[in-house]
């Protein structure tokens, strides 16, 4: 892969069975569902807040000078590098996301919708965005194709209607699902540079494990990292042990860091991946 593609990727969005495209349009997808009891965040404690502008795509800057984070969506980055002091060009599309996010919410009072966690590891607070006249903010955003839906737990609960909204761009090949720059990269093709959000293929070709985490290995260098805690929570009810992914092909999304030399990229929910047959 090309390094001004690395770019583009890094700093960007892993999912068992979300309704996502494959680098082959032409593969078929055994998609891993949703459980069926899950919830909106229509009962969640909610908050009514002003907004003084937002700072992208997926993040808001409250005029108390809290910021919001949105679940559940991940806008391309105006900011892809972590070193401040390299200049680095926005991604496709991300500076269309922040304009879209801005019209809706700039000087407007809206309303915070929580779920298990409040706040991350930045302090700032976590919440489904709900505008004045109703529409989910984060689901907008996903239907006009300004982001990936992305499932981080415990924060899970809208994950059907997000889902839904995403799914409805990547038909349409609108937005991120028409452009290049975000197709599934091959495992082979990645290095610790491509840190940071991204889609990966491959076929699983062994599973190790640690007292942490399960860790599929795609690539010689590259792994998807499950947390035991995760697939306890979340995975095992659908599958009977990590050993049942070896030799199947699968696409996912998430954040990769590097460690050791190598790529691992997180993957704490099943919606993060699609199985293919």
């Amino acid at each position: 892969m090309r390094l001004d593609r690395r770019a583009l990727l890094a700093g960007a969005l892993f999912v068992f069975g979300l309704p996502l495209a494959l680098a082959n349009p032409q593969h078929k997808d055994v998609l891993v569902a949703v459980p069926r009891d899950a919830k909106t965040p229509a009962g969640a404690p909610t908050e009514f807040v002003q907004v003084r502008h937002a700072l992208d795509g997926d993040s808001l800057l409250l005029v108390d000078g809290r910021q919001v984070r949105l679940i559940g969506v991940n806008t391309p980055e105006i900011h892809p590098s972590a070193d401040k002091t390299k200049r680095v060009a926005p991604q496709p599309l991300a500076r269309e996301a922040a304009r879209f996010t801005g019209a809706r919410v700039d000087g407007q009072r809206v309303s915070l919708h929580f779920e298990a966690e409040r706040t991350d590891r930045h302090k700032r607070l976590l919440a489904h965005v709900a505008l004045s006249d109703g529409t989910h903010l984060e689901e907008a955003l996903l239907r006009e194709g300004l982001g990936w839906m992305v499932a981080i737990p415990p924060n899970v609960e809208a994950l059907p209607r997000l889902q839904a909204a995403e799914d409805e761009a990547r038909r349409a090949k609108r937005g991120v699902w028409g452009r290049e720059e975000y197709r599934p990269v091959a495992a082979e093709r990645l290095t610790t540079k491509d840190a940071g959000f991204l889609f990966v293929t491959g076929t699983v070709r062994g599973v190790r494990q640690s007292s942490y985490a399960y860790y599929f290995e795609l690539a010689p260098r590259v792994s998807l990292l499950v947390p035991r805690e995760e697939w306890n929570h979340y995975f095992a009810n659908q599958y009977a042990r990590p050993q049942a992914f070896v030799g199947r092909q699968l696409t996912a999304r998430g954040w990769a860091s590097a460690r050791d030399n190598t790529l691992r990229v997180r993957v704490a929910h099943p919606a993060m991946l699609t199985l293919s047959e």
